[in-house]
């Protein structure tokens, strides 16, 4: 772990070096601020008319605080004090009046009941000063309901100097009395500091096992790894125990202490995440398959020699739907292992797959896996500062906020670290190339204003940005052909500039609010704001297709079990608290700590019990036993739960898939449709059962069934791009060319618009348009297995038959490969030409003269070259 290096080669980026600095100024700035309530020069002002009491002159004591009073822009702790104090001199010089003005306006804010008993026990007195016995009794009945026998205890408190009472921490005399007090507590707070340390040391040791067994990795390695995460897991607590213990007595310490518990626990939870492996099944405690192929295995050895790190162990991840993912993660502090999608394996080329595999393994070379918890905890720690002089809400979402800049900057820094880390070992052509083909597999969009917001505040740069950046990086003579857009790169560039320079004002102008009144409000909002708005703009930036696919798939009847009402009640519990806190500042209303922490703790115990039941259920048996591909145990599961299961339709819906899958074809068939008689509102199942038509060659049933839920679907491209392979299918290459058109309106950049209309060219015998569609088709959906098989007939009609032979079963590959591709129409399509041009091996459909062009190398290696010039 070469972390100080790290941190130094950190540092001298400018945005990473900006961020420090901006903490930096925080942190002495929060120092200064608590310092500055026990420096302030007012103290010196009580401990004067203190002395000035003691000395038989209350007279001038009272003056002198009176004077105080009426200094503009008095600390709140220090007027509370000095309100305090004049009670006991307007008592002890007879000045009732007077006494029971300030009594009346300290009782109306006060909320500990020891000083409340007090006040009222002064007030009684004072009326019968004043001859006024009925209202003395009365405020000696406040106290008999307040606080049975407690008056003994506060009538002594007069009798002593009243600012020792009060706790003005500054004051040598006090410091000197209590040193041998403050002695024994620092010892208890350091003991609690061990114990918490010990707790979570041993808590990382326990979760960190897993990846120790996954990543074959040792003991030794475990342990230093768990300890090395507790030091950072620690820090929360440690800045509020070092604040209780120098400070306690001149902050709300309720609120800081609460605020500390809550930091702790969720700093924990949250940092705790890096030591599992970076993919595991949901439900299952089972291991990723090892990815086992030779070829790889050496490569990923050779690349991890590159980059002077271990090799680490290789597991596969498996697309649990019809389009092979491109999905690479690496992590896991105690060993840290790689996970590598089958899209990635089989969608990219081998250059390809390395840049990705040599860019997940730069994470680990560059030390990134520990900068990320080390910032969860170190805004933890912010928060803990933060609660000395704002609310709990407020700590929380600065903490929040500050995440969220702070993360998305470090994360950058990380991302194009690895970009440069993998050019170099392998060139930045295939890296280049690799980064261009999973972002166009992305799910965000990749123009518009959405985008472009959406990105400027994302964890990962743009396309265009990581592509300029290893450009930028490369030598002349080595210099990649650019096939992005170089303004556009420029643009993003600069607009993450702009959220990161307007991230770094509002961090600013929230801490310059006033603490009270509007000013907490207004930065509880602006703080909520800063979390939020990146969610938003990810979720705006969604391509139209993705959006269109969640709405059909979530559109189906919630289920009204108990514990979904059991969770509503608890968000709107929480939601109501949070309105209440955004209070905290009124003089008006309060909430104990101790409430505010209950609640947390419930809230979040219940999750992870939700969590719990959650992995045991049924429906997440079935998904597992899906996603692992055992669609026996998966239909077992789902006849042995039929009854629970029955009004879950999204889950019945994949169980049809399940037993599809297993063979069963006719079944499924006769299950989805009793779905939609049973769901009319739920429409993937319409959109299911017709790709199962097409799958089967019922072309008319398909398009019949696609018909009924045109209207509802009338913004889906799904449906069309179904539509359009049926007619393709049946020869009517007219109504494909309406159906891509139709594409093309809802979503002009869809990769469906350009597959189709080389599917046109094909059966026009346009053989130049055919490729040229046919490599834009490519672009965006690189590797993907329709485009495969149309490229195996565009090489048995118009090019070489053997490449063709090859492509075929490379789709074949990928079909199998992918669950629920529903493409068994189309190979039947291509196998059939296959077998048409293996009968006429001398006049084949390949023949230069019947299809009127001259046939040459560079014609039949076309496919070979526009991968060579992407």
């Amino acid at each position: 772990m070469k972390i100080l290096p790290n941190a130094f080669r950190v540092l001298r980026h400018r945005r990473l070096s900006a961020v420090a600095v901006f903490i930096s100024f925080f942190l002495v700035t929060s120092s200064c601020l608590i310092a500055d309530d026990f420096d302030d020069p007012a103290w010196e002002v009580l401990s004067d008319a203190a002395q000035l009491q003691e000395d038989g002159e209350p007279e001038q004591s009272i003056s002198l605080l009176e004077s105080l009073l009426s200094t503009p822009n008095l600390d709140p702790s220090i007027e509370r004090s000095t309100r305090y104090y004049l009670v006991t001199l307007y008592s002890s010089t007879g000045d009732d009046s007077r006494a029971l003005k300030q009594i009346d306006r300290l009782l109306k804010h006060e909320e500990d009941t020891g000083v409340k008993v007090w006040l009222l026990l002064e007030q009684a007195k004072c009326y019968e000063n004043r001859g006024e016995f009925e209202l003395a009794d009365r405020a000696r009945e406040q106290v008999g309901k307040i606080q049975d026998g407690s008056a003994l205890t506060i009538q002594l408190l007069p009798e002593t100097n009243f600012l020792s009472f009060l706790g003005a921490g500054t004051m040598e005399s006090w410091v000197e009395d209590q040193m041998e007090n403050r002695l024994t507590f620092g010892l208890a707070l350091m003991g609690a500091c061990v114990l918490w340390f010990a707790a979570v040391f041993g808590l990382n040791t326990w979760i960190g096992n897993r990846q120790r067994i996954e990543g074959k990795g040792t003991w030794r390695e475990l342990l230093i790894a768990a300890f090395g995460l507790a030091i950072l897991q620690v820090l929360p607590f440690l800045v509020g125990m070092g604040i209780f213990w120098q400070f306690g007595n001149d902050i709300n310490y309720l609120r800081v202490l609460g605020t500390t518990v809550v930091s702790s626990i969720l700093a924990v939870l949250w940092s705790s995440l890096y030591l599992l492996p970076p993919t595991r099944w949901v439900g299952s405690t089972e291991a990723m398959p090892i990815i086992e192929d030779a070829e790889f295995q050496q490569r990923l050895k050779e690349i991890s020699t590159d980059m002077e790190i271990e090799a680490p162990i290789a597991r596969l991840i498996p697309t649990p739907n019809g389009n092979l993912a491109f999905q690479g993660f690496a992590g896991g502090l105690p060993k840290p292992s790689l996970t590598i999608s089958d899209g990635i394996l089989m969608r990219l080329s081998g250059e390809e797959r390395d840049a990705i595999v040599a860019h997940e393994l730069g994470h680990i070379a560059s030390g990134s896996l520990w900068y990320y918890p080390a910032t969860v905890c170190l805004c933890w720690a912010l928060a803990v500062i933060s609660s000395t002089w704002w609310g709990f809400l407020s700590a929380m979402l600065f903490m929040m906020a500050v995440y969220m800049g702070l993360g998305r900057v470090i994360s950058r820094y990380f991302e194009f670290d690895s970009d440069r880390r993998a050019a170099k070992i392998v060139g930045p052509e295939a890296s280049i190339s690799a980064l261009d083909k999973i972002h166009h597999g992305s799910m965000l969009r990749n123009t518009g204003w959405a985008s472009f917001l959406a990105y400027s505040m994302a964890t990962h740069p743009s396309h265009e940005e990581r592509l300029q950046a290893i450009s930028n990086e490369t030598e002349l003579d080595d210099h990649p052909t650019v096939s992005w857009s170089e303004r556009t790169a420029r643009l993003r560039r600069n607009g993450a500039r702009i959220a990161f320079a307007c991230w770094i004002a509002v961090m600013v102008i929230v801490t310059m609010l006033p603490l009270t009144g509007i000013g907490s409000i207004v930065r509880a909002m602006v703080l909520l704001a800063v979390v939020l708005t990146p969610i938003m703009t990810l979720n705006l930036a969604l391509r139209k297709d993705v959006k269109a696919e969640h709405r059909r798939k979530q559109n189906v009847p919630g289920r009204k079990g108990k514990w979904s009402a059991i969770q509503l009640i608890l968000i709107c519990a929480l939601g109501v608290g949070g309105l209440m806190l955004f209070q905290e500042s009124s003089d008006d209303f309060s909430i104990s700590p101790n409430l505010i922490i209950c609640a947390i703790v419930l809230y979040f115990g219940y999750l992870a019990f939700a969590t719990w039941k959650g992995k045991r259920s049924t429906a997440s048996k079935i998904r597992l036993a899906m996603h692992q591909r055992r669609w026996d145990d998966a239909i077992a599961l789902g006849e042995k739960s039929s009854k629970a299961i029955r009004d879950d339709a999204a889950l019945r819906h994949d169980l049809i898939l399940a037993r599809w899958m297993s063979g069963g074809k006719e079944e499924s068939i006769s299950e989805m449709s009793e779905l939609r008689s049973q769901f009319p509102k739920f429409k993937h199942p319409w959109v299911t059962q017709s790709m199962m038509y097409l799958d089967r060659g019922e072309f008319d049933r398909a398009l019949e069934l696609l018909d009924e839920v045109r209207d509802d679907l009338r913004k889906d491209v799904s449906p069309k791009a179904i539509a359009a392979r049926c007619y393709r299918l049946q020869g009517k290459i007219e109504l494909v060319d309406k159906a891509a058109r139709q594409i093309e309106q809802l979503m002009p950049d869809s990769p469906s618009v350009f597959a189709l209309d080389c599917a046109v060219a094909i059966d026009r015998d346009a053989p130049e348009l055919a490729r040229e569609k046919w490599k834009e088709a490519n672009r965006l959906a690189p590797g993907d297995a329709f485009l495969t098989l149309l490229q195996a007939e565009l090489e048995y009609r118009f090019g070489d038959p053997k490449l063709a032979a090859e492509t075929l079963v490379e789709a074949k590959k990928r079909i199998n490969a992918a669950t629920y591709s529903f493409l068994s129409a189309e190979t039947q399509h291509v196998e059939k030409i296959a077998k048409e041009v293996e009968e006429k091996p001398s006049t084949s459909l390949a023949d230069p003269e019947e299809s009127g062009e001259v046939l040459t190398s560079d014609s039949a290696n076309w496919y070979d070259e526009s991968q060579e010039s992407e």
